[in-house]
């Protein structure tokens, strides 16, 4: 009966794993494994000149573009249908606070021909407020139009280009030892992006999922030995293991999700791997934190465009967390773990850039 119970507990394990095996290969952004040039914003560039195969547009960095759609939806006002025969300006309480909370200046308003004209929201009153007003009891008039309203907004929206220029076929992108500025990045990114989507082939796709998962597999099987012959008493335990499957998973799919929907590649270091550590150590012990987040940043790493110093940042914050919590006592600890690996990241990301390019122009205070 007991061995029965052990060989299910085994079985429970291998399958929550594989689970985060599978999760890994399924999620890796693939963005980019055809291209074989690496590179890095402020570093030299390392190889041969690279000219344009092909007519490619580049496209805008996710920051430049959202900020080129917060200021078009500076102009946009919300939409309401007025009724004929009326015209006060008056809204129930729930949409008249809604738009008071959200800051808009105007509102456009429909009559019944359809006509749209653009009215002050200072002339817009509430039913209490137009009693106060006019001194006779008014109805509403006003009522709010989703439809109308999310498509002139997503028309607004539409109207931003999510590229700003055009690199034609034979012209020269980067030469050896020129500095990756941030205009040329974006435009090697977005070489990378439509290279990649020129070149990777279904089988690619497939071959690269296949080893992703191999890579995945051979790193969890690494941990389940480490715990398997050091920490046998966390071993045991198959909710420790479903726990540490738990969030391995957790942390690859923000990982992934973002580097496969954003083009900022600063985004990366938004995702809390930090809390990994933390709350291993919190759980467990300090050898327990040190081995998952190792496991967690690796697999991350495999997607990370530089994952050098992506790697050296993580590990070194993680060491930091963890050193504060040594001697788990307060929960004040918590914080400063925090405050620790802050400062350990930006000590780091500093010196990184400095030996790598012997400058601070580099230096991109986002990360």
């Amino acid at each position: 009966m007991k061995k029965s119970s052990e060989i299910s507990s085994l079985v429970i394990k291998i399958a929550a794993l594989l689970v985060v095996a599978v999760l890994t290969a399924y999620l890796f952004p693939h963005q980019g494994n055809t291209f074989a040039y690496k590179f890095e914003k402020g570093k030299p560039w390392a190889y041969e000149s690279l000219i344009a195969e092909f007519d490619f547009p580049v496209f805008k960095s996710e920051q430049q573009y959202q900020e080129e759609c917060q200021s078009v939806l500076s102009a946009y006002t919300p939409y309401f249908s007025m009724e004929s025969g009326r015209n006060e300006y008056v809204m129930t309480e729930a949409d008249y606070r809604q738009i008071e909370g959200e800051g808009y200046a105007y509102i456009s308003v429909v009559n019944d021909r359809h006509e749209a004209r653009t009215v002050p929201f200072s002339q817009v009153y509430t039913q209490m407020t137009a009693y106060e007003q006019f001194g006779t009891e008014t109805g509403v008039t006003l009522t709010y139009d989703p439809e109308t309203s999310a498509r002139m907004r997503e028309h607004l929206i539409a109207s931003i280009s999510p590229t700003k220029g055009y690199v034609q076929t034979g012209e020269k992108i980067i030469g050896r030892g020129e500095i990756v500025t941030a205009e040329l990045y974006q435009v090697l990114i977005s070489f990378r992006q439509i290279y990649s989507e020129r070149h990777t082939t279904t089988t690619q796709r497939i071959v690269s999922q296949y080893g992703v998962f191999l890579l995945a597999c051979l790193l969890l099987i690494f941990m389940s030995l480490f715990l398997y012959f050091f920490h046998s008493d966390i071993w045991q335990p198959k909710r420790n293991i479903l726990f540490f499957a738990l969030l391995t998973g957790m942390v690859v799919t923000i990982a992934y999700v973002t580097l496969r929907f954003y083009t900022d590649e600063v985004l990366i270091y938004l995702v809390p791997m930090v809390w990994v550590p933390v709350i291993v150590r919190v759980f467990f012990n300090s050898p327990v934190a040190v081995l998952l987040h190792s496991v967690c940043t690796l697999l991350v790493a495999l997607a990370v465009p530089a994952p050098l110093p992506f790697v050296l940042m993580q590990l070194t914050a993680g060491a930091a967390a963890i050193l504060t919590l040594r001697n788990m006592a307060q929960r004040y600890q918590l914080t400063m773990a925090a405050v620790y690996s802050l400062l350990t990241y930006v000590i780091v990301y500093t010196i990184y850039q400095l030996a790598t390019t012997g400058t601070f122009s580099t230096l991109d205070w986002r990360m």
